[in-house]
């Protein structure tokens, strides 16, 4: 997934009202990846780096 994918999922959201949280630091993302000594994909980097989740995740419907 590039930037311009992940802008524009992001904005398609924005544009159905649903509340994003900020994003994640990349502060945080490498923490993370230390505590659980796992590398995320910089795909998935990207997409947290600019979002980190739903700041309304329980009326937000999900797949898993």
């Amino acid at each position: 997934m590039t930037s311009i994918q992940t802008d524009t999922i992001i904005q398609q959201w924005i544009n159905e009202g649903i509340k994003l949280s900020s994003p994640a630091t990349a502060h945080s993302i490498k923490a993370t990846e230390e505590i659980i000594d796992f590398q995320f994909p910089d795909d998935f980097k990207i997409f947290y780096l600019k979002l980190n989740g739903f700041a309304d995740w329980k009326r937000v419907w999900s797949v898993i």
